[in-house]
């Protein structure tokens, strides 16, 4: 399927410019945000996790 018709900000990104960006946007986020754990102490050691966000932004993967 070719985009010949479609204009610029339509048409989809290469695919290595999404990588990058993806890395750039969580380091920067890393200075930006600041993250708060509560209850650090309820999380068991050396068993898996599942980590959920209680909403959807912008800077949420």
């Amino acid at each position: 399927m070719e985009n010949v018709g479609l204009p610029k900000f339509i048409r989809p990104r290469p695919y290595w410019i999404q990588y990058v960006s993806t890395y750039i946007v969580f380091f920067l986020s890393l200075f930006v945000c600041k993250i708060k754990v509560n209850g650090k102490k309820n999380i068991p050691k050396g068993t898996p996790l599942v980590l959920a966000s209680n909403h959807f932004g912008y800077f949420d993967p």
